[in-house]
C-alpha cells in the first residue's frame, strides 16, 4: 500500500517536469501524440539568450506574490478571528459575502475594479497589481485562518489578558504561533 502512495506521489509530482521538460525541446507537439514529433533546441535557447529577462520575470512574480501573501494575512486577521471565534446572528452571510470573490468570476469584479484603478491612476502598477491579486486570493488566507482561530482555546485569550497583554502582544505571543499551520496552508496557496 505504501509503494502505490509513493508512486502515486511521483507521478503527481514528477509528470508535470516531464512534461515541462518535453516541451522545452519540442519543435512540434500536437494534442493526440504522446510524444513530440519534432525535436528542437530553440526553447532552450530562448531561455539561455534571454536569462535576464527570465530571471527579472521570476523574481518580480515570487515578490508580488510574497507582498500578497502579507497583505492577504493582515486583511484577514481582524475578520477571521471574528468570524472563528464568536456566533452572531448574521455571521454565516457575512463570512459568504467574505469569501465570495471565489464565487465570483474573476472578470466580472476585475472589470469593474480595472475601471476603478483607472480612475484612480494606479491600473498596471505595481499597486494596482498587489491588490487586485489580493483581492483574488484573500479568501483562501481568510478560510485557513478562520479554521486555525477555531482550534485556539478562548482560555489563552483570558490568561494572556489576565497577565497584562494587550491585543498587540496577544496576538504576537499567542495568535499568531498557533496560528502558524494555518498562516503557512493559507500563504501557500495564495503565494501559488
Amino acid at each position: 500500500m505504501k509503494a502505490i502512495g509513493v508512486f502515486a506521489l511521483n507521478v503527481v509530482f514528477v509528470l508535470p517536469v516531464v512534461v515541462l521538460v518535453l516541451s522545452a525541446v519540442a519543435a512540434r507537439w500536437v494534442a493526440p501524440d504522446l510524444l513530440p514529433t519534432a525535436w528542437s533546441l530553440r526553447g532552450i535557447a530562448f531561455l539561455v539568450q534571454n536569462r535576464g529577462g527570465v530571471t527579472t520575470a521570476v523574481l518580480s512574480s515570487v515578490m508580488y506574490s510574497f507582498y500578497v501573501v502579507v497583505l492577504a494575512f493582515f486583511i484577514c486577521i481582524l475578520p477571521a478571528t471574528v468570524l472563528g471565534r464568536y456566533e452572531f446572528r448574521g455571521r454565516l452571510v457575512l463570512e459568504a459575502l467574505f469569501l465570495s470573490p471565489v464565487l465570483i468570476p474573476a472578470i466580472t469584479w476585475s472589470m469593474g475594479i480595472h475601471f476603478f484603478f483607472l480612475r484612480l491612476g494606479i491600473a498596471n502598477s505595481a499597486v494596482g497589481i498587489i491588490i487586485v491579486l489580493t483581492a483574488a486570493a484573500y479568501p483562501y488566507m481568510l478560510r485557513a485562518l478562520i479554521a486555525g482561530v477555531q482550534q485556539i482555546p478562548p482560555d489563552l485569550d483570558v490568561c494572556a489578558d489576565n497577565l497584562g497583554a494587550g491585543l498587540l502582544r496577544r496576538l504576537l505571543t499567542v495568535h499568531i504561533p498557533l496560528l502558524f499551520p494555518a498562516i503557512a496552508a493559507g500563504g501557500s496557496v495564495v503565494f501559488l
